[in-house]
This record gives structure tokens, C-alpha cells and sequence, in this order.
């Protein structure tokens, strides 16, 4: 188990295999709910210092307690926080409301329609907006 203090004061563990190196602990911290909010960092260990290379192998750290620093933004890294951020919301966001949730808003709008005179009006549906997808080339580069 990989133990990666994070900025906040909370901690993440993760679970690692014997080849994994920095590089794959940032990816996992990418994809992992708690800190995939933060784009731009170095990790950093106790007995070998700030900012670990992507090569080192964490098999070789003991004990296995990272610290995640954020690093400042410049343009190009601002920009792909920006991209993971949209990615984010139009992950969590594009599969729609839950079925209790559509089943609640067609029993609000049967009733609100019902007290008027002329029920038989349906109004058009709002027109869907899709998020453009970013490449993940761009996304990745960053690591």
C-alpha cells in the first residue's frame, strides 16, 4: 500500500504492485476521487527528498508515505487543469438525472399542469448540450 499525504491533511492510500514506479502512483492519484481535483504537483518522500523523478521505483521507498505538494500554474498547465476539470463535470454529469429523480420531475410537472385549463399543451424538451471531449493526449502529457 502506497500512503499519499495530501494537501488538505487527509490521506489517500492506494494499491500499488511491486513494479510500480512515481509515474503510476500520479496516474492513480489522477483517476482517484479524492484527488483527481489536482493537476499540477510533485510528490515528495520523507528520506529522499521533494520532488521524486517519475523513474524512481516505489518498492525502493521506505516507508511508503508520499507527500503531495501542488506546484504553481503557468499557462500551458492552467489550461490542462481547465480541460480536467470540464472532463470531470462532464463525466459526472452527462449520464442525467437518476430514475427517482426523472420519475419526481414527471410527477411535479403532472400536477402543475393538471390546474391549468389547458392540459393537453406540452412544452418542447430543452435542447441536449454535449461537453466537447478533450484529447487525452493533452491530459496526459502533464504527468
Amino acid at each position: 500500500d502506497i500512503t499519499v499525504n495530501l494537501p488538505d491533511e487527509t490521506s489517500v492510500i492506494l494499491k500499488g504492485i511491486s513494479t510500480d514506479r512515481i509515474i503510476d502512483v500520479r496516474k492513480l492519484l489522477y483517476v482517484n476521487a479524492l484527488s483527481c481535483n489536482i493537476t499540477n504537483f510533485s510528490l515528495s518522500h520523507e528520506l529522499r527528498g521533494p520532488r521524486l523523478k517519475d523513474a524512481v521505483d516505489v518498492a525502493a521507498l521506505k516507508p511508503c508515505t508520499l507527500t503531495l505538494v501542488e506546484e504553481e500554474y503557468d499557462e500551458e498547465s492552467a489550461a490542462a487543469h481547465v480541460r480536467r476539470l470540464l472532463d470531470i463535470v462532464a463525466c459526472t454529469t452527462s449520464f442525467g438525472p437518476s430514475s427517482d429523480d426523472a420519475k419526481n420531475e414527471r410527477g411535479a410537472q403532472d400536477k402543475s399542469s393538471s390546474g391549468k385549463k389547458s392540459g393537453n399543451k406540452k412544452e418542447a424538451p430543452a435542447p441536449k448540450v454535449s461537453a466537447g471531449k478533450s484529447s487525452s493526449q493533452d491530459d496526459v502529457s502533464m504527468l
